[in-house]
């Protein structure tokens, strides 16, 4: 077995693609034709969105909505480069936040809004 996909619920599909290709150079592997489901090109492990109405049907029960929540939820996606700098900068014009940079590493993290 190997991990295959993490999926993002948010509100606008299409909107978190184009964010991540301009923060990180992300490019678009895939947007279903009907808006709610789309894919990056993120190597072997799939990085993925799709719209709180498919998190509806995949968790009758309800979800929690990340973007309206008051806190971070428990996890993080984790994006490598040899260019901490220069990506965190791109990250930011793109409109990202620092949520808080890690002392004597390369390691930024950022919040994503």
């Amino acid at each position: 077995m190997k991990f295959g996909y993490t999926i993002i619920y948010v509100p606008h599909v299409a909107t978190s693609l184009e964010f991540f290709n301009r923060a990180f150079g992300l490019e678009r592997r895939f947007l279903h034709e009907s808006g709610t489901y789309g894919e990056l090109e993120t190597g072997e492990t799939t990085l993925a969105f799709a719209s709180h109405e498919l998190g509806e049907m995949n968790f009758p029960t309800g979800h929690i909505k990340a973007h309206s929540s008051a806190q971070p939820l428990g996890i993080e996606i984790a994006l490598v480069t040899s260019d901490v700098t220069t990506a965190h900068k791109r990250a930011i014009a793109a409109g990202a936040t620092t949520q808080r940079k890690a002392l004597g590493s390369n390691r930024v993290v950022c919040s994503l809004s």
